[in-house]
């Protein structure tokens, strides 16, 4: 009985191990490929948005996001490096636990089912 005992011990400790490699390098990977997602963010925006003036009244705004080049240029000029990483660490926050319990699931049942041969 304790030599059960013992062995889930070890399956939950090699679980959680995995789950924290993979949660920090799914952190990583997120935070290295960001300013990629921040641009992409800013090239899906539509070119024209209805907004609301001051006086209530409704008015047409052109986006000026048009090419790569120039968002890239605009968000460097106006924001710095750092508008290239607004809103990383949140990602990253968010990313990382659901990657890891991904991963976690994923092993598991491949253990459970055995799919692989031997696995070790």
């Amino acid at each position: 009985m304790q030599h059960i005992f013992v062995s889930i011990r070890l399956v939950l400790f090699c679980l959680h191990s995995l789950a924290c490699c993979l949660a920090d390098a799914r952190s990583v990977a997120s935070t290295t490929t960001y300013p990629l997602q921040v641009l992409k963010s800013r090239l899906q925006q539509r070119s024209e948005v209805v907004e609301l003036t001051e006086e209530g009244g409704v008015r047409v705004a052109q986006r000026a996001y048009a090419g790569v080049t120039k968002t890239v240029g605009r968000i460097w000029k106006q924001e710095g490096w750092r508008g290239f990483f607004g809103g990383c660490i949140p990602n990253a926050l968010r990313v990382a636990p659901s990657a890891a319990i991904t991963f976690v699931v994923y092993e598991s049942v491949m253990d459970w089912l055995d799919v692989g041969g031997d696995r070790s």
